[in-house]
């Protein structure tokens, strides 16, 4: 059964969310975090093994612990395939994959704009990768990593 619960409509509230909803699975008997999974119980297992964005179909949209998500399109809206694809792209810390995802190829004028105008921001998102800590090797410090990347976001209109 499908959530009705709905994902926020920027980028940078969804990264924020998809941390949030990882703070959730950490503490969660039922999931266990492994970035190489989408959302998906290995039989014999009794966890369910969660990404970043995988956290979030676990807890936003109460996807049953019990499913295996292989193909998004099979359980998801296209918006929300695109908003875990560019999940997904941040984690890896690909942010303009992420930003060409979450538009559909297609940045807004008022994106490209804020962009130009912020051009710091932007400088900060291409550092951010030289510094990028992966989750299993400093889970605070993704985390961080992933709120710093919101708020580049957030200052970017995105």
């Amino acid at each position: 059964m499908k959530s009705k619960n709905k994902l926020p409509s920027t980028l940078w509230e969804n990264v924020l969310l998809a941390v949030h909803d990882l703070e959730l699975v950490e503490q969660n008997e039922l999931y266990t975090v492994n970035m190489n999974n989408w959302h998906n119980t290995v039989r014999g297992n009794e966890v369910c093994r969660v990404c970043l964005a995988g956290s979030v179909m676990a807890m936003t949209k109460e996807l049953d612990p019990d499913s295996c998500v292989y193909e998004l399109d099979d359980e998801f809206t296209p918006r929300e395939v695109r908003i875990f694809s560019s999940l997904d792209h941040i984690r890896l810390h690909e942010t303009d994959h992420a930003i060409h995802v979450f538009f559909k190829s297609k940045i807004p004028v008022r994106v490209v704009r804020s962009m130009k105008k912020n051009k710091e921001s932007v400088d900060e998102l291409n550092t951010l990768e030289s510094k990028y800590k992966t989750y299993i090797n400093n889970q605070e410090e993704f985390k961080s990593n992933m709120r710093e990347i919101a708020g580049h976001l957030k200052t970017l209109g995105i």
